[in-house]
């Protein structure tokens, strides 16, 4: 069985083609009669019509697309992607998402196949894994005619739009909340890592602490690897309770560090889940869950600050790639104590 054409909606409807193709796109509508564009959708609905995007691609240029490469699909992501679409709607564009994760060639796969499929645009979520494969892939695409932009990392803000979170300025929003509430012996648990995320939230951590006349102390800046699991999480926070001088406090690279050890506070009476103040950075489902305090990075504003510069791209294909760092949040739940009135309840 065929699949209808314009040229059946519009015999059926008793108008021409071109006033099937102008009432399907939205086009010179006020010329267009009521009755006709009625009759042009009933026929279209009874028809079961659908319009060949393939071939109004073929002429405009333009397949009306954006090419996302994601590592996973946890929550953050997923409120990028939304920030993303929700500006891609008002211009009629939509997302093509696919899951790079962290194989040798899977992002150049995922690449080559948004160029087959013609995409106007292409945004990828950097992580660890991806940073030294980035540039492969963004040698092989011509930006002028496909813009390309980076977020979560600034590593190649000379060769793509990259929009990152401000993590110094996230950093220190932690470090000013818990010296604001008493504590002057906070940790640091950082993920090793070659992307520009960790460098800015390990330099802020470093310039907060300066800002506030606190010595470094190079014991409680814990580094664990980017591949660390859970348990290795886990066993370093207890290896910082059990220091002669513990931290009071203690900021995680990642909110999700923390999991494994508030799970564990919850078998385990010799845990305490309040023994550190905690301020967990990305807000996660993690914070939400243990009502940890952490640092937003307004992923849904990233996701569409990302859509509107590859939109300006497109537009202008010869703009210079821009480097676009958004304003972190503290986000204040009941993980942190007030140190001092801790204290003086204990006199």
């Amino acid at each position: 069985m065929r699949r209808p054409s314009a040229t059946t909606v519009a015999k059926q409807a008793g108008v021409s083609q071109a006033t099937v193709s102008y009432v399907l796109n939205g086009k010179f509508l006020d010329r267009i009669p009521d009755d006709t564009r009625q009759r042009v959708m009933a026929a279209a609905e009874q028809l079961g019509y659908r319009p060949n995007h393939l071939a109004r691609s073929l002429l405009s240029g333009k397949t009306r697309t954006i090419g996302l490469l994601l590592p996973s699909n946890a929550p953050y992501y997923a409120s990028l992607v939304e920030g993303i679409e929700a500006v891609l709607d008002e211009h009629d564009y939509k997302l093509l998402c696919c899951r790079a994760g962290d194989k040798q060639d899977q992002e150049a796969n995922v690449v080559e196949f948004f160029m087959e499929l013609r995409v106007d645009g292409i945004a990828c979520v950097a992580t660890t894994f991806s940073i030294p494969r980035i540039r492969q892939w963004l040698s092989r695409v011509d930006q002028r005619l496909v813009p390309c932009a980076i977020l979560d990392d600034s590593t190649y803000a000379a060769d793509a739009d990259c929009i990152i979170s401000d993590d110094v300025a996230g950093m220190k929003l932690a470090v000013d909340h818990l010296v604001s509430l008493g504590h002057r012996r906070i940790a640091h648990i950082s993920m090793w890592s070659g992307n520009s995320t960790a460098r800015d939230r390990t330099a802020g951590y470093r310039l907060a602490l300066e800002q506030h006349g606190i010595p470094y102390d190079q014991s409680i800046d814990v580094k664990t690897t980017h591949s660390a699991k859970r348990d290795e999480y886990t066993a370093s926070i207890k290896s910082l309770l059990a220091m002669p001088d513990p931290p009071t406090a203690c900021i995680p690279d990642i909110d999700t560090m923390f999991e494994g050890f508030y799970t564990e506070c919850l078998r385990n009476r010799d845990l305490d889940p309040l023994a550190l103040s905690v301020v967990g950075y990305a807000n996660n489902d993690t914070s939400r869950i243990f009502d940890m305090t952490a640092i937003s990075q307004n992923p849904e504003q990233m996701g569409a600050i990302a859509a509107r510069r590859l939109l300006e791209r497109m537009d202008n294909p010869g703009a210079e790639p821009r480097l676009i760092k958004i304003q972190p949040c503290l986000i204040v739940r009941s993980s942190c104590k007030d140190l001092n009135l801790i204290r003086s309840n204990q006199q």
